[in-house]
């Protein structure tokens, strides 16, 4: 798995392998994302 990693930053993958490495890293940060919109809620001042 890292091998595929290094080769998709190096440019020595194909495309379609390099988006299968960049689906489960968005759906981290989707995570990330809805788990800390509770936490930093924008209140806008007066």
């Amino acid at each position: 798995m890292s091998r595929r990693v290094v080769n998709a930053w190096n440019g020595g993958l194909p495309l379609a392998d390099s988006m299968l490495l960049l689906a489960p890293t968005l759906a981290w940060v989707a995570v990330a994302v809805m788990l800390a919109t509770p936490m930093f809620r924008w209140e806008p001042r007066r």
